[in-house]
């Protein structure tokens, strides 16, 4: 199911006579016209929090996680006695010749109130390990839970990032197409006083025409990440997030070895400690099915009140009277399931589950193992990419400089100065790409991981 605001990063493609800047999978509606408060400046941290305390992506994981906590606490409720209390009060005719319950007779022009309480309760006092392996199972499935939030958190960050990353590149990718639009604005200035041909004014007219198109798409661009970075952080509608800064820089940070960051995965992933406890609540449910096909001893005890002031008090220990009583008592007894086809298969089943618990975790453990491998491998192709841009951009800046230079004194061509314009923003682009790509890797690198990496100073 497509999200909403997905968030896939704008592309700027500069090729002669002109560039194209898309965003592709943005939000087509525009947000609301009327001025909306502005939130502090934010930072990519507060970001982060700003998504996990005020946004609603957590609601969903923060109620599994109480439910959880919920069915742990009646878990260990099953240690402690359960019971039942009913209390009836209701109207009753009274008798007549009542000095014996043989010559009673029901009066229907007399009546009168009746109320009468039963009370019972049952201590579990053994259950064969029923009540323990489901204190056990229920106790592992909320760590489980804690452990599933933490992954739902770090999907969070990612996402935020993306925004965050995101919004810088388009401002980057602006601030270039502003750029080309008042250089060739200046350009087509500075030809008034000289000679020109129809042809290079033409590719300048028009080059700057496409290029105020794609300024406007850039700048509709930059308002729908901050309506997705709104929505992201729970504001959207209430005020504008504003960014810590535009400019888009690489994260810089120290990268630890393969080996070493796989090995603190083992303790840091939530994944692989979630698997973990899985497989000890399965393993619970099992001993709980055991402990059901046994019998299950108890202490009950059961107390009878009731109160009729209509109907006489008979003391005969030989007469049942149901109005008026007072009895009760405490005893041991055992209670067992004798359906033990059922309670055989049953068991079976509990005990198939804990072993796919345990296979699923032999089998998706090396498998979050590759996939921190996959990762990493991106964010060292990222960093030699953003190395290898970086150099290039220089010589191509340089170029740049020198055919505005030449065109102002009239010693370079409209056609060489729109085509060392388009290959200096095309170069641009594709270096602050590699930086918006080093910074998404590296943020799902530490996904990955479960732990973020400490910037280098």
């Amino acid at each position: 199911m497509r999200r909403p605001f997905a968030f896939v990063r704008p592309a700027i493609s500069l090729a002669l006579p002109a560039f194209s800047f898309a965003s592709v999978g943005a939000p087509e509606a525009s947000a609301p016209a009327e001025k909306r408060a502005e939130t502090e400046r934010l930072d990519l941290a507060a970001f982060v929090k700003a998504a996990e305390e005020q946004g609603h992506q957590l609601g969903e994981a923060r109620a599994r996680l109480v439910y959880a906590e919920a069915r742990a606490d009646m878990a260990d409720a099953k240690r402690w006695f359960s019971g039942t209390l009913d209390t009836i009060v209701a109207p009753l005719p009274g008798v007549s010749g009542g000095e014996s319950p043989l010559t009673a007779r029901t009066d229907w022009s007399s009546w009168g109130a009746f109320w009468t309480t039963r009370l019972e309760v049952i201590q579990p006092i053994y259950t064969f390990g029923a009540i323990d392996g489901g204190r056990r199972a229920a106790r592992a499935g909320l760590e489980a839970e804690k452990k599933l939030f933490e992954r739902d958190r770090w999907q969070l960050r990612t996402e935020v990032h993306e925004f965050y990353f995101g919004y810088q590149l388009a401002f980057e990718l602006a601030e270039i197409a502003r750029d080309v639009v008042g250089k060739l604005e200046g350009a087509l200035e500075a030809t008034k006083g000289r000679k020109l041909s129809a042809g290079d004014r033409d590719r300048l007219e028009d080059f700057l025409a496409e290029a105020r198109a794609r300024l406007a798409e850039a700048d509709k661009t930059l308002a729908q990440i901050r309506a997705g970075m709104a929505w992201k952080i729970g504001v959207y509608g209430q005020q504008t997030p504003r960014w810590d800064r535009a400019n888009l820089r690489a994260r810089e940070v120290k990268l630890p070895s393969l080996e070493t960051l796989q090995a603190g995965a083992r303790e840091t992933r939530p994944e692989l400690a979630a698997l973990a406890r899985e497989v000890e609540a399965k393993r619970g449910l099992a001993e709980v099915e055991r402990g059901l096909s046994r019998p299950t001893l108890f202490v009950a005890g059961r107390l009878n009140y009731g109160v009729a002031p209509g109907r006489p008090d008979y003391a005969s220990p030989y007469v049942q009277d149901p109005f008026n009583e007072l009895s009760g008592g405490v005893g041991v007894g055992l209670r067992w399931n004798v359906g033990f086809l059922e309670s055989s298969a049953k068991s079976r089943m509990a005990q198939a589950e804990a072993l796919q618990a345990e296979a699923k975790s032999k089998h998706l453990g090396p498998a979050i193992l590759a996939e921190i491998e996959k990762n990493y491998r991106d964010v060292e192709e990222a960093a030699t990419a953003r190395s290898i841009r970086d150099r290039a951009g220089e010589s191509v800046r340089r170029r740049y400089q020198d055919a505005l230079a030449g065109y102002g004194v009239g010693a370079e061509s409209a056609k060489t100065l729109l085509e060392t314009m388009g290959t200096y923003a095309m170069a641009e682009k594709a270096r602050l790409e590699a930086i918006f790509q080093y910074n998404l890797r590296l943020a799902k690198l530490e996904q990955s991981l479960g732990s973020e990496f400490t910037p280098e100073r």
